[in-house]
């Protein structure tokens, strides 16, 4: 049969199957670099397939985590560097799942866009390749999704998900035995990891393009990755429970470990300095210290909450850490989280 003129296509709507095939077969070869031994092959490739027996747990739970990267996005398109951009979608989702005491295992990334060139995307899951590598989890898979009229041409989104396995006697947090008196040790960031960034974009529209270029590498630093940490933690006596210091600051991600009431968390805001950066974006919007807290890490990533008999040992383990507060009974603050 004759073709119209004017027949469609999916291409002509904006999708083009061969150039997603292109990037999938791209991303293949560094995919399977990232394998871990309890990675099965199977046949078809839609979906995953983890053995945990090769893992070598003998009673395992496993544990899910999913974030994105919001709109960090829009400003490493802006500035033009989006080298980092994959390692912040890894971060987000492992770091959480470390603080169960779960090893991450395998994690899968979405990519959503209009019309990225394929070189573009390829960086992209590149990116994310090399965060699977540093934290020991496998890329096991991902989706790539064109989809215009959704996206405006040169946008895009980021998502992705974690699984992680933990002896089932080993997860955390163990606040049954929080006592007054533990220390709360804390990690420092890379910078604003991947929160807070509507702001952020808000303060730097008021700075000059050459400005933004010069703060381009301290704005956009990849999000740290705790895994190395975790799995040193874990293997000293004393570690009660760890923290992610994302969105809500120390306040909201401490204060989850605050889950009976029946102890508090007393911070010293004068125990590790506020980053430059930061002071920076206070000073540009004025920002009060109590909303900097809230709205960023304020330069510290990760925390654990350590039986006192054991700082010692923690700080000499990790040569960036500060002890940045202490339990305390709930009549010296309420069960919450308060700094001074």
């Amino acid at each position: 049969m004759e073709t119209k003129k004017n027949a469609a296509n999916y291409a002509s709507a904006g999708v083009d199957l061969d150039e997603a095939q292109r990037v999938a077969e791209s991303a293949t070869a560094r995919i399977k670099n990232t394998f871990r031994p309890s990675v099965l092959p199977w046949p078809g490739g839609f979906a995953a397939v983890i053995d945990p027996k090769k893992e070598n747990y003998k009673d395992p739970l496993i544990v899910f985590g999913t974030d994105g990267v919001g709109t960090k996005l829009e400003l490493a398109t802006e500035l033009g560097w989006l080298d980092g951009i994959g390692i912040d979608l890894v971060a987000m989702s492992v770091n959480d799942v470390l603080t169960s005491g779960a090893a991450p295992i395998a994690f899968v990334d979405y990519v959503a866009y209009s019309n990225l060139e394929p070189a573009v995307v390829d960086q992209i899951i590149a990116s994310v390749a090399a965060g699977c590598e540093a934290s020991g989890c496998s890329l096991v898979g991902g989706e790539t999704a064109q989809m215009p009229g959704l996206y405006q041409p040169g946008q895009f989104d980021l998502a992705g998900a974690c699984i992680g396995f933990v002896e089932r006697d080993h997860l955390m947090p163990k606040t049954e035995q929080f006592a007054a008196g533990d220390v709360i040790i804390g990690l420092p960031s890379s910078g604003p990891h991947s929160n807070g960034y509507s702001l952020i974009r808000k303060l730097v529209a008021s700075v000059s393009a050459a400005e933004k270029q010069e703060r381009r590498d301290a704005l956009l630093a990849p999000t740290r990755l705790y895994h190395k940490e975790m799995e040193q933690a874990l293997a000293l006596p004393g570690l009660r429970a760890a923290a992610h210091i994302t969105g809500g600051g120390l306040d909201e991600n401490l204060g989850r470990l605050l889950v009976d009431g029946q102890y508090g968390f007393s911070i010293d805001t004068s125990a590790w300095q506020l980053p430059e950066l930061f002071q920076w974006l206070q000073q540009l919007g004025e920002l009060s210290d109590a909303e900097v807290r809230n709205v960023f890490n304020a330069g510290i990533g990760f925390c654990f909450v350590v039986d006192a008999n054991s700082r010692a040992q923690f700080l000499s383990q990790f040569a960036d850490a500060v002890v940045i507060g202490e339990v305390v009974e709930r009549g010296a603050n309420g069960g919450k989280v308060l700094f001074r």
